[in-house]
């Protein structure tokens, strides 16, 4: 019997000793905006970048954002003041507020590889032109990650400083170049 009481006693006594576990403290995740297609995605990839660009198209009407298409390769270019302050990487607010939508129709069309290039024009030095071309590449490619969860795996960024020779406010610009993953 001393020889059972031995063994039950520590079942016991560990039972009665149970701790309450501690709550932590949890915050609500961010509410993210989400994007609903207006059409089913197509499975061939020209299908597939067919819809992407008519969503976009639709975003980016009356906007001064392009959008050029080379086979199924689509290519949205925005340039100017209205895009970038003189000196400054920062997207002006319209500017970022078009850059999350575009970000909304991109995280639905997952099977997109996103390619953002900054441009700089030929005013100052090439080493300054070259850091303000990363800079806005990376600016932009930070809206898109945050506005929509973009996974940073998608994205590549490149800042080309000024590739022309003149000095043209139209190579103040990004390009966000949308290349397909898959091909059927």
């Amino acid at each position: 019997m001393n020889r059972l009481a031995l063994f039950i006693l520590p079942v016991v006594l560990s039972a009665c000793s149970a701790t309450v576990p501690e709550k932590k403290e949890t915050r609500p995740e961010p509410e993210v905006a989400t994007y609903t297609p207006k059409k089913s995605v197509q499975i061939t990839t020209a299908g597939y970048m067919t819809d992407q660009e008519n969503e976009l198209k639709q975003i980016l009407k009356e906007t001064p954002f392009s959008l050029v298409r080379h086979n199924n390769i689509l290519v949205i270019s925005f340039s100017g003041e209205s895009i970038f302050a003189p000196n400054s990487y920062h997207p002006t607010k319209a500017a970022t507020q078009t850059l999350e939508k575009i970000a909304l129709v991109l995280s639905v069309y997952d099977k997109t590889r996103i390619s953002i290039i900054g441009h700089t024009d030929s005013m100052g030095k090439p080493a300054t032109n070259q850091l303000m071309s990363e800079k806005r590449a990376d600016a932009v490619a930070n809206i898109l990650k945050k506005s929509a969860k973009i996974a940073a795996v998608r994205l590549w960024v490149e800042g080309q400083g000024n590739q022309k020779s003149e000095g043209s406010n139209q190579n103040n610009r990004v390009d966000i170049i949308l290349t397909p993953t898959f091909v059927k």
